[in-house]
């Protein structure tokens, strides 16, 4: 499993070690040494700066997020759904269009789109 820590977090990790170096107030060696620790903290949260943060994925109500809304694009779109009795189910989601011109949303599962609690997106 994948293993997720917080941009913030790290940053603030690093602030903080940049915070207790000593600068200026060291013997000409040690102040060096941590004047390339400072430049290279600097280094580090400027590349942090250009990472893009995403969203962990979480499970959707199905009362306040409808499943029918996930399907955006003509995309396969699989759903994980766990439902009114207990159980998990696996639904996929598409568009189509109809001899009229008419683009439908499709949700086709194992049970009835009513009975889902909550969905997550398989991405």
């Amino acid at each position: 499993m994948a293993q997720y820590i917080s941009k913030d977090a790290l940053v603030a990790e690093i602030e903080k070690k940049k915070k207790s170096l000593p600068l200026g107030s060291c013997a000409s060696q040690i102040s060096m040494e941590c004047n390339c620790k400072n430049e290279a903290y600097n280094d580090i949260l400027s590349f942090l700066n250009t990472l893009e943060v995403k969203e962990v994925e979480t499970w959707h109500l199905q009362e306040k997020e409808d499943i029918y809304d996930a399907v955006k694009d003509w995309s396969l779109y699989i759903f994980a759904c766990v439902m009114k009795d207990g159980t998990i189910q696996k639904f996929s989601g598409n568009l189509d269009e109809d001899c009229e011109g008419h683009i439908n949303v499709y949700i086709d599962g194992v049970g009835d789109v009513d009975d889902i609690v909550k969905w997550i997106e398989f991405t």
